[in-house]
This record gives structure tokens, sequence and C-alpha cells, in this order.
């Protein structure tokens, strides 16, 4: 297939954890953390972070790697994103999304297309706002667990990775 193939430089490797941290800056974990959920998004073990890629076609390979939280993705304009595979292998044909819905542990391939786009910036999104009440990272149901300690970002919408086009050209 005629897809990006270059490992790291337009076929990323994304993958995306809630984390709670310490006042140290340490990893919390709790006793049997099966349903722990954190209130700081990283992004490939990185908080805040950002990918530099081309113009051109690019292919995202997002893996949600969250213990619980289920993520809404989607960019912050609300533009097309094709996906091309998922957790069976590749799809029969590109699906054109604006939100990808992705539960823990799931897989998905994407294709950004960021032809003539060189010198603009924009962020991937979670949507939690639109997540059905108690789906976990949606909005809390009445009886649900408590919010982590330093903010409760369930049910809200968050930036997951800020995109960066190169001034480059084409890929």
């Amino acid at each position: 297939l005629d897809l990006p193939r270059t490992y790291g430089v337009d076929d990323i490797p994304v993958v995306i954890q809630d984390r709670q941290f310490s006042a140290q800056r340490q990893f919390v974990f709790q006793e049997g953390g099966v349903g722990q959920q954190g209130s700081t998004i990283v992004i490939n073990g990185t908080v805040d972070p950002y990918l530099e890629l081309a113009p051109g076609v690019n292919r995202l390979r997002l893996l949600n790697g969250s213990n619980a939280r289920v993520y809404q993705i989607g960019l912050e304009s609300d533009e097309t994103f094709y996906q091309i595979g998922s957790d069976g292998g590749w799809l029969e044909a590109p699906v054109a999304l604006t939100r990808l819905r992705m539960a823990p542990g799931e897989r998905a391939e994407i294709l950004l297309d960021l032809t003539g786009q060189g010198g603009s910036s924009f962020t991937i999104l979670s949507y939690s706002s639109e997540l059905t009440r108690g789906e976990p990272g949606g909005v809390r149901g009445p009886g649900g667990p408590p919010p982590p300690p330093g903010g409760d970002i369930d049910g809200t919408d968050f930036p997951l990775l800020e995109i960066r086009v190169t001034s480059g050209g084409t890929t």
C-alpha cells in the first residue's frame, strides 16, 4: 500500500495515557489500580507534548494505554481524518471521521492530510464532553468514583497532542 512508512518521520506511534502524579512528580499507583483514572494526560510518556510533521499525508498509530479512560478523539477544527486500521487489522477502505472513540487497550491507525498546511499548528483533542454519563472519562454519574486529586478532566474537552506542521515541502 502507498502509505507513510518512515517510522518516526511520517509514521508515528502515539500512546495516550492518563496519569496521576504526587507532589514529588512521581507516578501515583493505587493498590489494584484497575479503573484508576488520572488527571494528567501523557503522550508517549511526555506531558504537554507536541509533534512536528511535514506537509503531506502522515500516519499516526494510536493506542489508548489508559487503565480506564475512554477518549473521543478529534481535531480542534473538526476537520476530517481517515481511519485505515484497528485492532482487527486493515480496514477495507479508509473511513472518513471527525471523531474516533477509543476504549482502554484499543488501537487505531489514522491518516492526517497536512498538504498545504506548512507553518500551521493545531491540536488533537479528546471531546470527553461528548461521552455518555458514567462512561469512563465522561461526565461522572452518581455513585461513581471520586475525582482524582489535582483536578478532574472527566466530561471536559482537553488537548492530547499539538501538531506543528513544518514549513518544508510535501512528503
